[in-house]
């Protein structure tokens, strides 16, 4: 009986520590989904935040290129080149960010097509201020309205923010998910270990009971057996 009972508790410590091997996997590998989806999340706000960034400084040129237009001022033509070399590195750093997201180099491609035409333009406009005056360079700006690049610019950013929000939306729907998935995992598991516990406890328990009512049933035995013994003829005879 007691290596029965060994057997059987032996057995039910391997299983709850199975059970929680279980919960400390599953929640090894829900973490780093996670972490994962939240890298993702965080990859994708970067793209928005870049993408944002060229706009703004594709409007800091625009600003500095009509100030030089108009004032002729060095600063101000300082400034559109600090914009325009800015320009450049956000979207080499777009471009590395999406390398993976074939559809977003193609819309990179056509942001970068149309900025280099703006730019082109302005340094037209650039060139006349600074070698043939203000009259020469407002003729410049005026053949250049006949192309509107600037919108073209502003609606290839629109759909890569477009692309990267549809995909923002998914990664954190993903990311919920997974999150989900491993708390009702470890919900059931730990359901589980805390029956198998609850069952231990109870088979050691009644395990000690019966042993105890076995030993008390034991003893009461050999206390009729030895006043039996004490009061037969053969026990008087031996005690006299």
């Amino acid at each position: 009986m007691v290596n029965q009972f060994n057997r059987r508790l032996i057995a039910g410590f391997l299983l709850t520590f199975l059970f929680v091997a279980i919960v400390a996997i599953v929640s090894y590998k829900g973490i780093n989904k996670l972490q994962s989806a939240n890298d993702w999340i965080n990859h994708t706000q970067v793209v928005i935040q870049n993408t944002n960034i060229i706009l703004g400084k594709l409007t800091d040129a625009e600003a500095n290129y009509g100030l030089y237009i108009i004032t002729g001022s060095r600063e101000k033509l300082v400034g559109y080149h600090f914009s325009i070399k800015d320009i450049y590195t956000n979207i080499n750093d777009l471009r590395k960010l999406t390398s993976y997201n074939k559809p977003q180099q193609q819309n990179l491609d056509s942001l970068e097509k149309y900025i280099s035409l703006r730019i082109s333009q302005m340094n037209r406009g650039v060139e006349a201020r600074r070698n043939k005056g203000l009259d020469v360079a407002r003729v410049v700006i005026e053949n250049n309205l006949k192309f509107n690049y600037i919108d073209r610019c502003k609606a290839a950013t629109v759909e890569i923010i477009r692309v990267e929000r549809k995909l923002l939306k998914l990664r954190q729907e993903a990311a919920i998910q997974s999150c989900n998935k491993a708390i009702q995992i470890i919900f059931i598991i730990s359901a589980i270990i805390l029956l198998l516990v609850s069952f231990l406890f109870m088979f050691i328990h009644r395990t000690f009971a019966i042993k105890g009512i076995i030993s008390v049933n034991l003893k009461l035995s050999e206390s009729k057996f030895s006043n039996f013994f004490n009061h037969s003829i053969i026990g008087m005879a031996m005690a006299s």
